[in-house]
C-alpha cells in the first residue's frame, strides 16, 4: 500500500480546488427585474414603493413580495400538487407544465400586477 505524504497531500488537493475554483462560469451581468421596471407605472402609495425599494437594496424579501410569490404559486396550481403529499414527483408532466407556468408568470406582467396590487393593498 502506498502512502501519500502530508505535504502532497496538501499541495494536490489545492490544486484540485484550485483548478474547480477557476472553472466556475463569471456571475451573470445583473438586469433590471420586470417587477422593478414595471412598478413605474404602479399606483401603490409612495411610503410603500419607498419601503420595497428599500428593502431591495438590502437584499430582503417584502411582505407583499411574499404575498405576491405565493399568489402566483397558487394561480400556477402548484400548491394542489404538495397538499398532504412527503414526496413529490419532479419528473411527472403535470409538475413540469405547472412550474413552466409558475415561472413563466413568476418572471412576467402576471407577478408585477400582482406585486403591485400587494403593494398597494400593504399598510
Amino acid at each position: 500500500m502506498t502512502t501519500i505524504s502530508r505535504p502532497l497531500l496538501l499541495a494536490l488537493t489545492l490544486a484540485a480546488f484550485g483548478a474547480t475554483a477557476q472553472a466556475q462560469p463569471r456571475a451573470p451581468t445583473v438586469q433590471p427585474r420586470l417587477a422593478d421596471t414595471a412598478l413605474s407605472t404602479c399606483d401603490a402609495p409612495p411610503e410603500n414603493l419607498a419601503k420595497y425599494l428599500g428593502m431591495q437594496e438590502k437584499g430582503m424579501k417584502t411582505r407583499a413580495e411574499v404575498r405576491a410569490d405565493t399568489l402566483i404559486w397558487n394561480r400556477a396550481g402548484m400548491d394542489e400538487l404538495f397538499q398532504g403529499r412527503q414526496r413529490l414527483d419532479t419528473t411527472n408532466p403535470v409538475y413540469r407544465q405547472r412550474y413552466a407556468e409558475y415561472v413563466r408568470m413568476r418572471n412576467g406582467q402576471e407577478y408585477a400586477a400582482e406585486l403591485c396590487k400587494q403593494l398597494g393593498a400593504a399598510g
